[in-house]
């Protein structure tokens, strides 16, 4: 059986690293705030710890913030449920062109305070285990004061693409002692 060379691994990590990034950076452009399953209440937890250091109750409410967002953005088909102001994606792109460019005008113009004050809705996400979430305090303390869509977009770029294949492989290596031979089954 033929020796893998070592610069191989290396460089094949790389090129595979960037693919996510670009497709990363491609999905958390282009998919709608909120559009991910949950992806309000995940962030809503992260939101908790960072700026309340503590792990949310059965009772925690999402902040005034995520709540008021909520009512401004497009939200996915699994919230058409939810009564006006919300409005799902057919409703939105249905609305006047004024009240679409005022509810993302106001969307951009939160003030940083409603952050740490509490919503409406419920924080179910906080049944979670926090390992995830605890990870991505120090990350969202670092951007908190950047309007709410661009943290979503930076949370989605970090997580969806950017770490994903190097944090596996680092992880991995230590305990895969076959190496060569993987990478040459997938040749």
């Amino acid at each position: 059986m033929q020796k893998l060379n070592r610069s191989f691994v290396p460089r094949t990590i790389v090129i595979i690293s960037l693919a996510f990034i670009c497709k990363g950076v491609f999905y958390s452009a282009m998919i709608p705030i909120w559009e991910g399953y949950d992806e309000y209440a995940h962030f809503a937890f992260i939101q908790q710890l960072a700026l309340h250091h503590q792990l949310p109750t059965p009772d925690t409410k999402v902040s005034r913030e995520i709540d008021r967002s909520l009512e401004l953005a497009p939200l996915p088909w699994e919230l058409r449920s939810w009564s006006a102001p919300h409005a799902i994606h057919d409703l939105f792109w249905n609305l006047p062109a004024e009240d679409r460019s005022r509810r993302q005008q106001a969307l951009l113009a939160m003030p940083d305070e409603w952050q740490s004050e509490s919503g409406t809705k419920p924080l179910y996400e906080g049944k979670q285990g926090p390992l995830y979430y605890w990870l991505m305090w120090p990350l969202y303390s670092m951007f908190g004061t950047m309007t709410l869509p661009s943290r979503v977009f930076l949370f989605r770029f970090i997580l969806i693409g950017s770490l994903l294949v190097p944090v596996a492989f680092v992880t991995t290596v230590p305990f895969s002692p076959m190496l060569e031979l993987a990478w040459s089954s997938l040749l």
